[in-house]
């Protein structure tokens, strides 16, 4: 037996954890690719998984699952503005 937060768990169930996690980040990528390419902005992969998560947790039929459509407003992101950290390095050592 191995440990999987704080609780007995077998290597069967460890791998059904991974393969949950893979799946969740393969459908946050592909709603973040669809909405990117239909709305032409970017999107917080971050923001997204959080939607998903949630939606799994409040789900009681599959069917529910088909009808998900996440509001654009919620999960946008900015590109940022700031220096990357090479040119302020350089900047600080020049």
């Amino acid at each position: 037996m191995v440990s999987a937060f704080s609780r007995k768990s077998s290597p069967q169930h460890l791998k059904g954890l991974a393969l949950a996690g893979i799946i969740a980040l393969a459908i946050g990528v592909k709603i973040g690719i669809s909405l990117a390419r239909k709305e032409g902005q970017r999107y917080s992969l971050e923001k997204i998984q959080e939607m998903i998560a949630e939606k799994l947790t409040k789900i009681t039929r599959l069917l529910e699952l088909s009808i998900f459509c996440p509001d654009p407003r919620h999960i946008s992101s900015k590109k940022r503005n700031r220096k990357s950290l090479a040119f302020s390095a350089f900047e600080f050592l020049s």
